[in-house]
């Protein structure tokens, strides 16, 4: 179960951290990438 978890909040630090690089890349609003961008 502990693992699961590490699992977990690996996963989404790492989507947090892509989001910040890629709004520092593309200062645009995000309301145009948002649908054309994969969930991820």
């Amino acid at each position: 179960m502990r693992t699961f978890v590490m699992r977990i909040w690996l996963e989404f630090n790492n989507a947090f951290l892509f989001q910040l690089v890629y709004n520092a890349l593309n200062p645009l609003p995000m309301n145009t990438h948002r649908s054309s961008m994969p969930r991820d």
